[in-house]
């Protein structure tokens, strides 16, 4: 009996075992556009098509998903997409498909619809991981910040979308703590997946537009390798969506 218990309490605190990433599809944004959630969307979205999804889209060319899903979050040219329309767009994308989402759900720093979830819950790995494990899909809203004068506060400058792919692995499948595996839809990004090196942040503040709620930084990521900022900016996974289809 003691033996049975000590095996329980070992499987309890091994540490969870690495998922290789999944082979999302390449699907690039248009040099100079705006359309980084859209193309993102698209590429997870086509991976969904074949891996029993098929009546998710049935044109072979991502061009007029991407167009598609452009509409539907109501994508803009100069601003992009805020997350609350990158999720009402994909719940839009999927009722016309005929399919239901078991499960639609955000987390992360942005205003959005209280159906999606809580306010100012940060995505941590442990939740991206089991998201993946379960075969739903996962975009990423990467902020790009700046240190306020005022104490800690972190101002959001600019945001870009991509699709995760994997969890404490690189894009080969190695496990490495602390980083994430993921398909950018950036024009020139490399074709293959990459990997993106994270820390936790301990303290100060996260900050969008003037008027938007601040919430507390502790527990989000900060990108420390793989993603480009400008000089005095600070990257931070700020937003992820999880999209899980019923069968």
């Amino acid at each position: 009996m003691l033996a049975g218990r000590l095996l329980s309490l070992a499987f309890l605190l091994a540490p969870a075992r690495s998922q290789a990433p999944i082979d999302l599809p390449e699907v690039r944004q248009d040099a100079g556009s705006m359309d980084c959630a859209p193309a993102a969307a698209a590429s997870s979205i086509l991976w969904l098509r074949t891996h029993g999804f098929p009546g998710l889209w049935a044109d072979e060319a991502p061009g007029a998903l991407v167009e598609e899903l452009a509409r539907r979050m109501r994508t803009r040219e100069r601003r992009g997409t805020f997350a609350k329309r990158f999720l009402t767009g994909v719940e839009s994308f999927v009722r016309s498909r005929g399919l239901r989402a078991r499960r639609l759900e955000y987390r992360g720093r942005a205003p959005h619809p209280a159906r999606f979830g809580p306010d100012g819950v940060a995505p941590d790995a442990g939740w991206l991981r089991a998201a993946l494990a379960s075969k739903a899909v996962v975009w990423l809203g990467i902020g790009r910040y700046r240190r306020q004068d005022r104490g800690g506060v972190l101002r959001r400058e600019s945001g870009h979308w991509v699709s995760l792919a994997g969890v404490d692995v690189d894009e080969r499948g190695a496990a490495g703590a602390a980083s994430l595996v993921i398909r950018n839809p950036a024009h020139g990004a490399p074709q293959s997946l990459e990997t993106l090196g994270t820390e936790p942040l301990a303290d100060g503040i996260l900050a969008g537009k003037e008027g938007e709620p601040e919430v507390p930084a502790a527990g989000f990521s900060r990108i420390v390798s793989g993603f480009k900022t400008r000089r005095g900016q600070i990257a931070v996974v700020d937003s992820a969506v999880v999209l899980e289809l019923t069968p």
